[in-house]
């Protein structure tokens, strides 16, 4: 008899599905046609076929989305912001994983009081607070709050770690399994002033050794505990950190601050913008429109003669210096050139974009694609509202309603800390905003038609198919208030999701890129880490139209080594293993 889960090459089992309460009332719901094998083609080497996925009552249209919060079981959130002198303190971030290793996706909401909240997937989409082994009053421990949030696997057990950082502070803490965590171990401390501010960091292979290292972007620099840090002022702030994992131990070997490099920072993301393989490193510079030095984007080059990445801002050279208060970014090739384009949130009501030219550089393309925001066709929002005061934060770019072409949303809130009140009455409309994707790389806004431009001020989010219907939902984290979780419903479109079993070092396979052909289109996605205040799960989301085949499938893993498969079906999950694992 075979474990259960397992399955025969070649063969694709339909488990027989309960439609999740939230789903009947909306009259969609992933129906399966009982327990039967059903013929797939023989899985290729390294790629594991899921089951086929059918939807029983397909939803159409765009605005689709739904929010179910509550429904799904999360609960308020309380602020806790300062307005003191400190670093800044807005929430914590929220990830949406797999943590148990069950195959679906949990999700974690960042405390600024320490160890996150662990909210369990059902199976089917609804979400359970759950008591957890884990670390607690961390603030009080180390005498500062948390500030940012991440999860990763790094012992090559798939069951992925959390790392915090905080001021002059990163942790991490061990997922032992069952919902349990270590106690934080301590990856880099500043016990002295003065002390950087650490709001985000960002995973990839700096080296090129296998495993996962830690870029630590930093913002202001505390010189005593009272010390203000407004206005900005050069002396106030720090370079940004990379911390190289050896055996698992981190150490900050390289500081990054060459060129033009911002000084205040806050996200990072590794990437692999010109497909050589190693991991580049894109850091956003907040208030880079005012003294503070534009985005910087360090060129990989390999290692130095002591064996350290050798990292070269070219940012002025590439065209990416964009001078803006960068807060998130999202990722995909927009323009279908097989090269990655970044579109990044900043204030003044609109985004900010990187598209490649094709040869090496970028220009500015977020008006031209039609990423703004247009507040004055919200009813909600007061007349006379600037957009200059309009901010986003995370940014997701995914597929929503499986037509072949990506979305665009934005969490926004107001900005906060110190100098800045906390949003209340009067404080400036925060909308946030959705764009539907459209043919020749352009958008369509659809904030206020879908319902989903809310006033609410929201930092961290996510897309994550909770369902497992094939349609990723939305998560967002709110200054203080519950949750929204906006559910999308199934629908008639095709798609394919790619998770990656890769290396001990680097399971997750941060920094691989996946290149689907289907219809004579090339689609290319790069699988990577936390983004500021918002991480997805572990695997890449393709909508697919009315595509019922993928004629093929290449993913580039990081070491160099890539996998292939031809003609997959589609509307299921598929597994692929690195190659040097195969039996």
């Amino acid at each position: 008899m075979e474990a259960p889960g397992t399955r025969k090459p070649g063969v694709a089992i339909r488990p027989r599905c309960r439609v999740p309460p939230w789903l009947a009332l909306l009259g969609a719901a992933v129906a399966c046609t009982g327990e039967e094998p059903v013929p797939t083609p023989d899985p290729q080497a390294g790629f594991d076929l899921g089951p086929e996925i059918v939807c029983a009552s397909p939803r159409a249209g765009f605005d689709r989305l739904v929010e179910q919060g509550a429904e799904r079981g999360l609960a308020p959130v309380e602020g806790s912001l300062s307005n003191e002198p400190g670093c800044w303190s807005f929430p914590p971030g929220i990830v949406a994983r797999d943590m148990d290793g069950d195959g679906d996706i949990d999700l974690l909401l960042g405390r600024s009081g320490g160890f996150p909240t662990l909210y369990v997937n059902d199976g089917k989409g609804g979400l359970t607070e759950t008591v957890v082994e884990r670390p607690e009053d961390l603030a009080t421990r180390f005498g500062r709050p948390m500030l940012g949030l991440s999860a990763v696997d790094l012992d090559g057990d798939s069951l992925p770690e959390v790392a915090l950082v905080a001021e002059g502070l990163a942790l991490l803490s061990w997922n032992l399994g069952e919902h349990r965590f270590s106690e934080p171990q301590v990856l880099f401390e500043q016990v002295d002033y003065p002390r950087d501010c650490i709001h985000t960091m960002s995973w990839g292979d700096a080296d090129g050794d296998g495993d996962l290292d830690l870029a630590l972007p930093t913002a202001d620099r505390r010189q005593t505990p009272a010390s203000p840090l407004e206005p900005v002022d050069p002396d106030n702030t720090a370079p940004d950190l990379l911390l190289l994992n050896e055996g698992g131990a981190f150490t900050p070997m390289v500081q990054l601050s060459g060129g033009a490099a911002p000084t205040l920072s806050l996200f990072g993301l590794f990437t692999d913008r010109d497909n050589d393989g190693d991991a580049d490193l894109l850091i956003g510079s907040d208030r880079g429109d005012w003294s503070v030095p534009p985005t910087a984007f360090y060129r990989n080059d390999g290692l130095d003669p002591q064996g350290l990445p050798l990292y070269v801002d070219d940012a002025a050279v590439i065209g990416a210096d964009l001078g803006i208060s960068a807060m998130g970014a999202g990722i995909s090739d927009f323009n279908e050139d097989g090269l990655l384009d970044y579109c990044l949130t900043t204030t003044g009501a609109r985004l900010m974009c990187l598209a490649s030219d094709g040869a090496g550089g970028y220009f500015e393309s977020a008006v031209a694609m039609g990423l703004q925001v247009d507040l004055s066709a919200n009813p909600d929002v007061p007349a006379g509202n600037p957009p200059s005061a309009w901010t986003g934060w995370s940014v997701v770019v995914t597929d929503l309603d499986n037509d072949g072409l990506v979305d665009v949303a934005t969490a926004a809130g107001q900005i906060v800390g110190p100098g800045f009140p906390s949003p209340g009455p009067g404080a400036p409309a925060q909308p946030d905003a959705l764009w539907q994707g459209m043919a020749s790389d352009r958008f369509e806004e659809r904030s206020v038609q879908s319902g989903f431009a809310d006033l609410a001020h929201h930092y961290g989010m996510a897309a994550a198919d909770f369902e497992g219907d094939g349609y990723p939902d939305l998560v967002m984290a709110p200054l203080t208030g519950r949750p929204a979780l906006w559910s999308n419903p199934c629908g008639a479109g095709a798609w394919l999701d790619v998770e990656l079993a890769g290396p001990p070092g680097n399971t997750d396979g941060l920094g691989a890129h996946v290149t689907l052909e289907v219809g004579g289109r090339t689609i290319l996605q790069e699988l990577a880490g936390p983004r500021s205040l918002g991480q997805g799960p572990a695997r890449l989301h393709f909508g697919l139209g009315a595509a019922e085949v993928v004629d093929s499938i290449v993913v580039s893993w990081p070491d160099g080594a890539q996998s292939r498969a031809e003609d997959l079906p589609v509307r299921r999950l598929v597994s692929v293993t690195h190659p040097e694992f195969l039996d």
